[in-house]
Order: C-alpha cells, then sequence, then structure tokens
C-alpha cells in the first residue's frame, strides 16, 4: 500500500518482515525520552490493534532508562477499553472503535495527554488516567459573543503574546487582540476541529488546547 511512504529498501522486505532489522517498537522508543502517544482504530486497513499495543510496551525498557520512576502503560492495561485513553507520565494509547481516521474521540484524548503533560510537564506526575488538580483557569470562553478570552493573573505583567493555530494544519496561526491586560480572540468564524492556544508566559512556553463542534 502508498509505496510513496516508504523508501525503495523497504520494499526488498515485502513478504519476508520477519528478515527487517529493525521493529516498530525500536522506532518508538527511538522518541524516548520526549512524550509518545499511540493511538489506533478497530477496522482500519492498516491497523492491528494488538501489535500497536505491544509495540508501544516494547518501548517502556527504553523510557525507564532516562525515567525510572515514571508511570507507564502496561502490558497488564491489555486487552483495553475502547475510547479510553490509558496515560502513563511519559507516554499514552488508546483504541478508539471505527475505521482509519482522525475522529473526535481521538481528538479529545490527545489534548487530554496535552493538556495533562505539556501544561508543566516536569512537576506532572497524577496516576494513569487521572485529570488534572482544578485550577484557575487561563483561557475563558465567551460562547454568546463568540470569543476566547486568554485572563492574564494579575500582577503577572504586560499580556503575553499569544495565538492560535489550527491542529488539523489547514489554518494559519493569528494573534488576539490585547484589551485591559487580556488578549481576545474572535473565534466566530473558526471552522469545525481542534485548535492550540500558545502563549509565553514569565519566559516560558503555555499551551491550552480547545475544539470546535458546530
Amino acid at each position: 500500500f502508498y509505496p510513496s511512504w516508504f523508501c525503495g529498501n523497504y520494499h526488498a522486505y515485502n513478504g519476508r518482515e520477519e528478515d527487517l532489522p529493525v521493529d516498530q517498537h525500536e522506532l518508538l522508543a527511538c522518541v524516548a525520552p520526549r512524550l509518545l502517544y499511540v493511538g489506533v482504530a478497530s477496522d482500519g486497513w492498516a491497523d492491528e490493534p494488538r501489535g500497536v499495543f505491544y509495540g508501544m510496551i516494547g518501548a517502556n525498557p527504553v523510557y525507564e532508562l532516562f525515567s525510572p520512576s515514571a508511570a507507564a502503560v502496561r502490558e497488564s492495561d491489555y486487552p483495553v477499553t475502547k475510547d479510553q485513553g490509558y496515560f502513563g507520565d511519559l507516554t499514552a494509547f488508546h483504541h478508539h472503535d471505527g475505521g482509519h481516521d482522525l475522529t473526535l474521540v481521538d481528538w479529545d484524548l490527545y489534548m487530554d495527554f496535552a493538556d495533562l503533560r505539556l501544561t508543566d510537564h516536569a512537576t506532572h506526575r497524577e496516576s494513569r488516567g487521572a485529570r488534572p488538580a482544578a485550577r484557575q483557569p487561563s483561557l475563558v470562553f465567551d460562547k454568546k459573543g463568540g470569543r476566547l478570552i486568554w485572563r492574564v493573573v494579575s500582577g503577572a505583567g504586560p499580556a503575553p503574546r499569544v495565538r492560535i493555530c489550527s491542529l488539523s494544519g489547514r489554518q494559519q496561526l493569528f494573534y488576539g487582540q490585547s484589551i485591559g491586560g487580556h488578549v481576545v480572540f474572535d473565534i466566530s468564524g473558526l471552522a469545525q476541529g481542534a485548535y492550540a492556544v500558545v502563549a509565553g508566559v514569565n519566559g516560558r512556553p503555555d499551551m491550552r488546547t480547545f475544539s470546535i463542534v458546530r
């Protein structure tokens, strides 16, 4: 399938995959110690959920070299419940019910993990599947006015440079308007999809994700 995806040498192993000098778990292990999220479908022509899951499990020893105390998705988690996220400190997995596609279930789980780990990667150590503790939100949605507001905490200095970008890559990033120390975006014209809001706060990047369903 799709020969343009792979180099010519790879096709030399068609029909004799057992002779490949590397396997998928080794490719996934190359991501360590960075965050890794693997998602798979039930009915996709290219999806084999059990093999994908165990490929991820095979990368665990390399993650443990970098972070011995980090909670991980484990072999004992299989068989997994469909449409449910299995979140470790550095790795995550889910198996969505349906075909080879990016669904709203996928986006919701990807963004849950991003909110849990990317907002403060160094200090989050919640147990697998747990949601972040309640905190004062920096994003406020004004649904009636079709606006999104990045709220700057009092005394934190001037409003940071904030921008929104589409996670689907179909829309260029754009910037909000600084009003009263906050940054305000008109999101009434945004298409359905998943978005990231990125800001520089006190010299550090901060990110929130959201989705729009029409």
